[in-house]
């Protein structure tokens, strides 16, 4: 049986005390130990007496994350080298490349000069991967070769968006829109 608040978990507590028999409105405290039988948990409240408290007269101050990883869709526009730039650091990764996990490949050519759009739709882009650093560390030096470059990272839920360019030398790079659409 797992608890329902961590030992050193920030709760708000709204119920009544069991030691000091006193109703509690609103006040904050930190969970020390738990009493399985009856389900209560005794609670260092902040600015008042430490108590037990029934599991139900607590909430938590912070929703916890459950571990889940968000996922997101991932589009990287730039010309032939730059592409071929990511695709050379991300060969030295043999563990985890996203290169194969690429889901969209699109080449075009305008002026003779040919561009080439990547993309991984519904995918975990951590910052911390060693393929996501390469991309990344790769990008960071497409200004400073002068290559043009559109890098947009959206999460699935529109609740996160990244989006970084180098369109002055070359506009041809800025071909992705993101468009949502709006249901009542």
């Amino acid at each position: 049986m797992t608890n329902k608040f961590k030992y050193g978990e920030v709760v708000f507590i709204n119920g009544k005390g069991k030691i000091s028999n006193k109703l509690i409105k609103s006040k904050i405290g930190i969970v020390k130990e738990k009493e399985y039988y009856y389900n209560d948990y005794y609670v260092e409240v902040f600015f008042g007496q430490d108590d037990w408290f029934n599991e139900n007269d607590l909430t938590r101050a912070i929703e916890r994350v459950n571990g889940k990883t968000k996922k997101y869709d991932v589009m990287i526009v730039s010309t032939s080298d730059g592409i071929n730039k990511i695709y050379e650091s991300l060969k030295e990764i043999s563990k985890d490349n996203k290169w194969d996990k690429i889901n969209l490949k699109k080449r075009f050519s305008k002026s003779n000069i040919e561009y080439c759009a990547l993309g991984w739709n519904n995918t975990y882009w951590p910052e911390t991967n060693k393929s996501v650093m390469a991309i990344n560390n790769t990008i960071k030096s497409f200004r400073a070769n002068n290559i043009p470059y559109q890098y947009l990272i959206v999460g699935k839920n529109i609740d996160y968006l990244k989006r970084e360019e180098f369109i002055e030398n070359d506009s041809n790079v800025d071909v992705v829109d993101i468009s949502v659409k709006l249901k009542i």
